[in-house]
C-alpha cells in the first residue's frame, strides 16, 4: 500500500472513530505528528484545542489492527478525565471503545528497538564496552563515558 494512501485510510479510521465516540461534536481534531517514541497522544486544551495525533512514522509501520488499538486508546484517554492518566476510568474507557485488556502503552522492545535503529539519525558507540545508542535528537556528547 502506497504511504499516502495509507495515511489517508489512518485519517479516515481515525476521525470515524472520533465522531462514533462523540468526539467530533465536543471539537476534538485529529492530526499527525513526526514523534518516533510515541505512537499517538491525547492533547488537551493545547493552544490550537482538543486533539488526538497519531505518529505518522509508525502508522505507516504498523499493521491496520494495531492502529485501529492505537486510536481506541488515545480516545480513550479523551473520554476519561484529564487526571486521570492510565488509571480506572481511563480502563474503563477502553472497554467502551473496544479494547478491554488495553496495557498502558506499547510495550513490544523488539519492534520499538528496531523501529529506533531504523529511523534514528544519531548513532553514539561506548569507547570502552562498544555499546550502540540510537538517538533522534543531538543531545550526543561523544566525550562522555557512559558504559556501566
Amino acid at each position: 500500500m502506497e504511504q499516502n494512501q495509507k495515511l489517508q485510510e489512518v485519517e479516515h479510521l481515525a476521525r470515524k472513530l472520533m465522531n462514533e465516540f462523540g468526539l467530533v461534536k465536543k471539537g476534538w481534531r485529529f492530526q499527525f505528528n513526526a514523534r518516533k517514541k510515541a505512537l499517538g497522544v491525547c492533547r488537551r486544551h493545547s493552544y490550537n484545542g482538543n486533539s488526538i495525533q497519531l505518529s505518522k512514522p509508525w502508522m505507516l509501520k504498523l499493521p491496520m489492527e494495531e492502529v485501529d488499538r492505537v486510536i481506541r486508546h488515545e480516545i480513550a484517554h479523551a473520554l476519561a478525565p484529564a487526571y486521570e492518566g492510565h488509571g480506572r476510568i481511563w480502563k474503563e474507557m477502553c472497554c467502551v471503545v473496544g479494547i478491554p485488556n488495553e496495557a498502558r502503552c506499547f510495550e513490544d522492545k523488539v519492534i520499538s528497538d528496531e523501529f529506533l535503529k531504523e529511523t534514528a539519525k544519531w548513532k553514539q558507540q561506548c569507547p570502552t564496552c562498544g555499546k550502540v545508542r540510537y538517538k533522534h535528537k543531538t543531545k550526543i556528547h561523544s566525550t562522555i563515558l557512559w558504559c556501566m
